[in-house]
């Protein structure tokens, strides 16, 4: 009667885990932050 109910662990476990925790918005903006960067540097107006 009991079905087995295996976790999903394989892979993408600890990223959906931590997408899912209170740091998805620091990931997300980072992320933003990064995107942002990169194309102003491709670009050629920021020069670091």
């Amino acid at each position: 009667m009991a079905e087995p109910n295996p976790p999903r662990r394989s892979r993408a476990a600890p990223l959906s885990l931590f997408l899912e925790g209170p740091a998805a918005l620091a990931l997300r903006a980072a992320l933003v932050v990064g995107a942002a960067v990169a194309a102003l540097a491709a670009l050629g107006l920021m020069h670091p």
